[in-house]
């Protein structure tokens, strides 16, 4: 992994705040949605902690990839379309 991908790793965990249950696809996407700027990117990372649970974080990025919003999840679980977004991969990247 990159550092720029650690240090949002590590971010993430120091912000992250409560643990939810489950993380879905909708709640990842609602957010990337909401925070989309044309021709922008979103950087989705996911670690599974020593513990079994999930930390996912989602950058949102402009065109000139300046982050412009920033959101971490913890969760015990993470649903099959969020797993299957991530397809066995820690990080993807999509166009906004």
């Amino acid at each position: 992994m990159d550092p720029i991908t650690i240090g949002l790793i590590i971010a993430g965990l120091l912000s992250a705040g409560a643990i939810i249950a489950l993380l879905t696809w909708d709640q990842v996407d609602s957010f990337v949605t909401s925070h989309a700027v044309n021709q922008g990117t979103a950087k989705l990372i996911q670690k599974r902690l020593e513990s079994g649970e999930f930390v996912v974080v989602a950058g949102v990025s402009g065109s000139n990839g300046t982050k412009l919003k920033e959101r971490t999840w913890q969760a015990k679980a993470i649903d099959a379309e969020l797993g299957r977004r991530f397809g066995g991969r820690d990080e993807i990247t999509i166009k906004t």
